[in-house]
C-alpha cells in the first residue's frame, strides 16, 4: 500500500483528475463541434452543439470560465507550436 501511495504523490493533482474522470463509467463524456455563448449579470454559459444541434449547456462563474479560456488557449498554442500548424477558428473556417 506504501508504493501505491508513493506513486499518486508523485503524479501531478491536475493528471489524477484527468485520469479519473477519463476513466470513470459515471463521468459523462461529450463530443462537439460548435458552441454559443452568453452571460447573466452572475455567470457564463456555453451551449454544446453538435452538428449544429444543443447537446449540453455548460455553466460556470467569470473566474472559471475566464481560468478555463486562458488554459484553453495555452493549450492550443502549445499544440501549434508542436505541430508547426495553425489551428483555425469556426469564424475562419466559415469565412473560406
Amino acid at each position: 500500500m506504501q508504493a501505491q501511495d508513493t506513486e499518486q504523490q508523485q503524479i501531478p493533482k491536475e493528471l489524477l483528475v484527468i485520469q479519473n474522470a477519463l476513466s470513470s463509467p459515471n463521468t459523462p463524456k461529450l463530443y462537439v463541434n460548435g458552441f454559443v455563448t452568453g452571460q447573466t449579470q452572475a455567470d457564463v454559459f456555453v451551449v454544446l452543439q453538435l452538428n449544429g444541434n444543443p447537446t449540453a449547456v455548460l455553466n460556470m462563474s467569470f473566474t472559471s470560465a475566464k481560468s478555463l479560456a486562458e488554459d484553453l488557449k495555452n493549450l492550443i498554442e502549445l499544440i501549434e507550436k508542436t505541430t508547426n500548424h495553425n489551428i483555425m477558428t469556426i469564424k475562419e473556417v466559415r469565412g473560406k
